[in-house]
């Protein structure tokens, strides 16, 4: 079976990230979307890196 052009993406980045990937979708208020992107931009990662990066330091504090 071909996979759709989402399914290729998806697949490229599990590749990247060792495992599967799921998409999550959620809007954010135009202004805070537009500081994410720019913070992400300012540091050279992807908006997806930058999720991760955030949702382990709030796991981590939960910890604390």
């Amino acid at each position: 079976m071909k996979k759709l052009p989402e399914q290729k993406i998806a697949s490229r980045a599990g590749a990247q990230l060792g495992g599967e990937t799921q998409i999550i979708g959620f809007r954010l208020p135009k202004d805070l979307a537009r500081e994410v992107k720019v913070e992400a931009t300012q540091r050279g990662i992807s908006l997806k890196k930058l999720f991760a990066e955030l949702w382990d330091q709030y796991k981590n504090l939960q910890k604390s």
